[in-house]
């Protein structure tokens, strides 16, 4: 795994790795008490964004690619509203679990954070990308493919704008290697949770540019 654990790491470059079937935690490799229930992992665990992540891929995780968590909004430190340093070129593919998540305490980054050239594609949970808490954020020049759901927008977002970004249903990889022919019936691009905000506002939205379907 690839970590930034406690959140005071910063000013760190995450550069052209790779990450390959990151295991769940459980009894039985040592990374948990209990024998019976095991606990999610990812290959890339971020509680600071004040670092640069460009080229690096999970792959095959056997729970999450990536998990942005940080720490309660609350916290001194105040790293739920860091703003990153870089974030481009990264991959989640085929991760049981979610590609990305910001479940569940969020990001809102203290100026506008950009996600550059993200490609997140066939992985087997229900959310490819999860979306918590999160605002401030522009995904752009991106793919999502053959995921369940492509991007669950969930509570309390804060506007994510998704800009000259594709989202496909069927990819020509999965037609050509898989043999599959048509599309899942049930796929969905970007499934809209619920916001509990008093007062919900425009900015608060997501926002489609030149995105296709």
């Amino acid at each position: 795994c690839y970590i930034t654990e406690t959140g005071a790491e910063e000013n760190n470059v995450f550069a052209s790795n790779l990450g390959v079937r990151t295991e769940l935690l459980d009894f039985h490799n040592g990374q948990s008490d209990s024998p019976t229930a095991p606990h999610e992992a990812a290959t890339f665990w971020i509680r600071n964004m004040r670092n640069e992540f460009y080229g690096n891929v999970a792959a095959g995780s056997q729970s999450i690619g990536w998990w942005f968590e940080m720490p309660k909004k609350s916290a001194p430190s105040m790293l739920f509203t860091e703003p990153t340093s870089s974030f481009r070129d990264n991959v989640a593919h085929s991760c049981a679990d979610h590609g990305f998540t910001t479940y569940k305490q969020g990001w809102l980054p203290s100026t506008p954070a950009v996600f550059d050239n993200i490609k997140n594609y066939k992985n087997g949970g229900i959310n490819a990308w999860k979306s918590h808490w999160t605002g401030q954020l522009t995904i752009q020049n991106s793919l999502f493919a053959d995921n369940k759901v492509d991007l669950l927008y969930g509570i309390k977002n804060n506007g994510i704008i998704l800009k000259d970004t594709r989202f496909l249903a069927l990819s020509d990889d999965m037609k050509e290697r898989k043999g599959e022919s048509s599309p899942n019936p049930r796929a969905i691009g970007i499934k809209a949770s619920y916001n509990v905000f008093p007062s919900a506002t425009i900015t608060r939205a997501i926002v489609l540019d030149n995105v296709i379907f």
